[in-house]
């Protein structure tokens, strides 16, 4: 045995030795090989990331956010918000670019309404030797890393002032990838940054995170969807995108407004709810029988001391439940606590692990970034909760968890006008001495605005109803969270009592009183819909087969859809003796 090579292959043989050599050197190749294309494509200018789309014009290119521009703008039948413009400002034109996420944009009435086309009217109304025009580059479902590319990039129209609102889809499903904790998430991020990937391989990188799941029968879960760690690499990024734009604007001397985002409190449950203790099944089990007993006992308005029981029972077991601590607000607000409420309000957001709303870091990452840097703020949240007709904000200024009603719109645009304006002064502007008391949008009515701008309730009545089926699809995704069925049946009846012959209103109500389980009611408004509207029947018909909550309600209120109608089920011994 002595001298014998290793029966394992220990010492690598001189052919090995080549074959490992031409390995190595063949993958230093192919690095040498990608690197040098990443840095011609950087040199290039291919593969980046647009935000601004450019259109032709007879003043020069259009920019704009808007892919469907030229068919928007041959759409007779639409009242366009100024979501495009050029590069060059006309002679003496004040120029505000908003930038931000679909509450910028405007939804749901988005191309029509929007807080930057009513911020326009007010300033032309109170300054009538003001030149100025506000452009709405507001996108829907944008997270703060888009927002912040948007607003660099429109630094190219020579804004005079550039105002800043987001943070509300920062921790949704498709961008919370590079938040996550290890090193796969870290080295994806990594890729996705590369023009080399941009162009051919992004799908392979980019896909969305699962959303979090509950046990069936369960309203609690077991672990949480984000950790805390996660939580606050969300905020720290939120953060940096802040910086980002606040430092190139400063570099091309334009004065930026940061906006801190407004949230729905009262009327939208937590989505994701956990428990934030290790807790044994019998407990667990008891946890989620009391959740059940005192949210029938606060829907019902019966709130015997027995309430407080539960919720202190609740508090024992586990005080870090997102959706305990929602109910238990509720329960503070009908009894005539509203202090106490609208702490418990804020709390249940922070608890939320799904959150379809900012969290409070965010608005503090607004706030201290705007002292930091020496912008200007524009306290949109506090400006919310002290119009609020309850202890915190709810439907009475929101359509939905963070989209506001008109009204809302109003106030938005008020809460953002005085740094505008203080901003248009310092540059220049026209104002006269006494700007700082021009009268607020909100003392005169909504509807006078909408007149002024060619608009009305009617015109926008689609817009509500896109609310509706919006916050309806959270619900059907995520059934154990019913807030959402409150606030589309809010925008469905909002939508009818403008409209009262609407079709896809009335479909969508007849989806919630399914759902809620009413059946003479859907009976009724599914006779109506069959008789003015078969098509959109119809159409509900199909989401039914599709959707398993739909199907589950059809089959608690033993109701079908057949030959084009809703009808009560056929009982299994009648289907027999028809066949």
């Amino acid at each position: 045995m002595n001298g014998a090579t290793p029966a394992n292959g220990a010492t690598p043989t001189p052919r090995r030795r080549r074959r490992l050599l031409l390995v190595a050197l063949g993958a230093l190749l192919a690095l040498a090989l990608f690197a040098a294309a990443e840095t011609a494509l950087r040199l290039l200018g291919i593969g980046a990331a647009r935000e601004l789309l450019e259109f032709p014009s007879p003043g020069g290119p259009l920019f704009t956010r808007e892919p469907n521009w030229l068919q928007m703008r041959g759409d007779s039948s639409l009242v366009l918000d100024r979501i495009t413009t050029t590069r060059a400002k006309p002679a003496g034109t004040y120029r505000i670019v908003l930038v931000g996420e679909s509450t910028v944009a405007g939804f749901p009435f988005y191309p029509q309404f929007s807080v930057g086309r009513l911020l326009e009217a007010s300033l032309r109304d109170a300054f009538p030797n003001l030149k100025v025009e506000v452009v709405n580059f507001g996108r829907t479902a944008d997270p703060s890393d888009a927002v912040a590319r948007a607003a660099i990039e429109s630094l190219a129209v020579a804004p005079d002032v550039l105002v800043v609102m987001s943070g509300h889809n920062d921790y949704q499903a498709s961008y919370v990838e590079d938040l996550r904790d290890g090193l796969w998430p870290r080295l994806r991020a990594a890729l996705r940054k590369l023009r080399l990937v941009r162009l051919g391989f992004e799908r392979v990188f980019s896909r969305d995170a699962p959303r979090p799941i509950v046990a069936e029968g369960r309203r609690i879960g077991e672990s949480p969807w984000l950790t805390s760690t996660e939580f606050e690499r969300g905020a720290a990024r939120f953060r940096a995108n802040l910086e980002s734009i606040v430092d190139a604007a400063r570099a091309r001397a334009v004065d930026v407004v940061l906006v801190t985002p407004v949230s729905n409190l009262r009327d939208f449950a937590p989505c994701y709810s956990c428990y934030s203790r290790r807790l044994t099944s019998d407990e667990q089990r008891e946890y989620e029988r009391l959740l059940g007993e005192l949210e029938a006992a606060v829907e019902a308005e019966l709130l015997p001391l027995e309430s407080e029981r539960m919720v202190e029972r609740l508090r024992m077991l586990d005080p870090g439940v997102a959706l305990a601590a929602f109910l238990a607000a509720r329960r503070c607000e009908r009894t005539g606590q509203p202090a106490d409420a609208a702490v418990l309000y804020a709390i249940a957001l922070e608890r939320d692990g799904y959150p379809n709303r900012a969290r409070r870091a965010l608005a503090a990452a607004v706030r201290a970034v705007a002292a930091e840097r020496s912008a200007r703020l524009a306290d949109a949240e506090l400006a919310f909760a002290n119009a609020a007709r309850g202890p915190a904000p709810g439907r009475d200024l929101f359509l939905d968890y963070c989209h506001p009603t008109l009204e809302g719109t109003a106030l938005l645009a008020d809460a953002i006008r005085p740094a505008v304006v203080e901003l248009l002064a310092r540059a220049g502007a026209p104002l006269p001495a006494q700007h700082a008391d021009v009268p607020m949008l909100t003392r005169a009515p909504i509807d006078a605005w909408l007149e002024r701008l060619g608009l009305s309730r009617l015109r926008l009545v689609d817009g509500l109803v896109h609310a509706g089926q919006g916050t309806l699809l959270i619900h059907l995704g995520l059934p154990a969270n019913r807030e959402p069925l409150v606030l589309a049946r809010h925008a469905f009846e909002q939508a009818l009592s403008i409209d009262a012959t609407h079709a896809e209103a009335k479909q969508g109500l007849l989806a919630v009183e399914l759902l809620d389980r009413h059946r003479d009611t859907a009976l009724n408004l599914a006779a109506e819909l069959q008789a003015s509207a078969p098509d959109a029947l119809r159409k509900l018909e199909e989401a039914a087969r599709e959707m398993e909550p739909l199907r589950s309600a059809l089959a608690a209120l033993k109701l079908e859809f057949r030959d084009g109608r809703l009808e009560p089920a056929a009982s299994n011994d009648s289907r027999g003796r028809k066949h």
